[in-house]
């Protein structure tokens, strides 16, 4: 699947994002929650990237990141304010910076993919990847949803916030769901 992204549909991204503000909670990502929950809650947890609480697991979110996307550096560097909190953090791939894409392949291939996860996000250079990855079907899957930016956080209620929001944040959104009552 090719998709052609036309001056149009950057200028309706860059249109809701001015109205929505970075990191806001919102439906902007043009699916409903539950088309979102269908989606996203089919991916596989062995296709994902996760990085664990120490203690409780409170919420767990699917983040669409870019390795090549600053907000989506900042907040992995701020890893820790997601899981001091009790949440868990499922990465997904939504490469659409420059050559996130071969790079992301790259990641996803490695042994330890939390490793090459930290060496990527800090600009590290990558080789070819020689394997399969599910790269491009959660790419798809971002583009199906029409997802406007990276990071991507996905609640499991179906709910989309866009840009880095503090862990903090982010946990005040997800008690307040209505799977929390």
């Amino acid at each position: 699947m090719k998709t052609v992204r036309t001056p149009i549909h950057i200028l309706v991204c860059l249109l809701a994002i001015g109205m929505l503000g970075v990191g806001a909670v919102a439906h902007a990502s043009g699916a409903s929650p539950e088309k979102i929950k269908a989606l996203v809650g089919a991916i596989d947890d062995s296709e994902l990237i996760i990085y664990e609480p120490e203690g409780e697991v409170t919420h767990s979110v699917v983040i669409f990141t870019d390795v090549n996307c600053t907000h989506c550096r900042i907040m992995h560097a701020r890893m820790d304010e997601y899981l001091d909190k009790g949440i868990r953090v499922k990465y997904a791939a939504f490469p659409v910076h420059g050559d996130s894409r071969r790079v992301m392949e790259a990641v996803w291939c490695k042994e330890d993919r939390k490793t090459a996860m930290e060496q990527a996000n800090k600009g590290q250079k990558f080789e070819t990847a020689t394997c399969e990855t599910p790269v491009v079907n959660h790419l798809e899957i971002a583009l199906d949803l029409s997802m406007y930016g990276t990071p991507a956080i996905v609640t499991e209620e179906g709910r989309v916030m866009y840009g880095y929001i503090p862990g903090v944040e982010v946990l005040n959104v997800l008690d307040q769901s209505p799977a929390k009552d």
